[in-house]
């Protein structure tokens, strides 16, 4: 395990130390060592890197929308989309490597942008003047139908790692394309369950948030208008 590779690297950089050797000379190389770094990068992955990716993605759709329900929305289903494909992970190749421990921060990132296109739909269908329900199953219909394309790509695109002749290539492949397809279908069904029980919210362009969600559409008029007179 990591803890013997490194110990065994420690025990002789101290040695050349004990020789006459700089601390700044000794240069760490071969398969020791290059073990011991890759199950520290692995372990860092899952215990740091992950938590503080979802810290960022949970504050940026709270300063997107600057409501609590969108940020439980939005957990629950990214969540149980990591949960799920870090099973089937598991399951796949029981030993997890540097590249596997990056699935749980994709999937969550993946996850995240499903609901936010769901949750935002919503939003403009209400203040559009359409009742809750016609709200959320036109939402859910419209971001659906664009997110099961890009989902479908993205699948394949990562499904064909496994064409590369190497297990964790493959392996990465296949967990990455089911985490992809995992989090779209939890998004289609748990984010309009949820939409449906949280009481129905106030204006989207109401206060700072509204002032967000103004200057992007006009950025994004100016960039359009931009383009389309000077293509």
């Amino acid at each position: 395990n990591r803890a013997v590779y490194q110990a065994q690297v420690e025990r002789l950089r101290a040695q050349l130390g004990e020789v006459g050797f700089a601390e700044d000379e000794i240069h760490s190389g071969g398969l020791m060592a290059i073990l011991a770094e890759i199950m520290k990068v692995s372990r860092d992955n899952l215990l740091y890197m992950f938590p503080l990716v979802t810290l960022c993605l949970l504050l940026a759709v709270y300063l997107m929308f600057g409501r609590l329900w969108p940020v439980i929305v939005t957990t629950t289903s990214a969540l149980i989309a990591v949960l799920w494909t870090a099973s089937f992970t598991i399951l796949l190749e029981p030993k997890v490597n540097i590249l596997m421990s990056i699935l749980p921060t994709f999937v969550m990132i993946i996850s995240f942008s499903d609901v936010v296109h769901i949750c935002s739909a919503y939003l403009l269908n209400l203040d559009a003047g359409e009742e809750k329900e016609d709200a959320i199953t036109s939402a859910t219909v419209e971001v659906g139908a664009a997110c099961l394309l890009t989902s479908i790509t993205t699948a394949v695109g990562f499904y064909a790692l496994t064409f590369v002749p190497a297990p964790a290539f493959s392996n990465l492949g296949v967990a990455a394309s089911v985490g992809v397809v995992l989090a779209y279908a939890l998004a289609m069904v748990i984010v309009p369950i949820c939409l449906a029980i949280f009481p129905t919210p106030k204006d989207f362009y109401a206060g700072r948030v509204g002032w967000v969600q103004r200057a992007l559409e006009r950025m994004l008029l100016g960039l359009a208008d931009l383009t389309t007179s000077r293509p």
